[in-house]
């Protein structure tokens, strides 16, 4: 019907290497759920993500600028509180055990 030619070529001709369209049929919550969840996983891993690198010193950078921003708001007397050194060394594993996705198996 020419509706449906319309719909697809709409498709054909606006869906990019870069700018995908997903056509997910949204008339079962369940599937329509776990189709756009296999998109996303799939452009995730796709993208090859890792954590950066970060040496000591922007390591040291960022952990002022966080006490800073965590001061805002306090009076000028408080103290602001930078943790030492020794404290930092464990930042990136905790911060990739925490944001490990768990996708199923299969």
């Amino acid at each position: 019907d020419e509706y449906m030619l319309a719909y697809e070529d709409m498709f054909r001709h606006t869906s990019t290497e870069w700018a995908p369209w997903h056509i997910i049929p949204a008339d079962n919550k369940w599937f329509t759920r776990a189709a756009i969840a296999d998109v996303i996983v799939k452009k995730l891993k796709s993208m090859k993500l890792r954590y950066p690198i970060v040496n000591e010193a922007h390591k040291q950078s960022l952990l002022q600028a966080k006490a800073m921003l965590e001061s805002e708001g306090r009076k000028r007397s408080d103290p602001v509180v930078v943790p030492p050194p020794a404290e930092t060394e464990a930042i990136q594993p905790a911060a990739e055990a925490a944001v490990r996705p768990i996708v199923p198996e299969g």
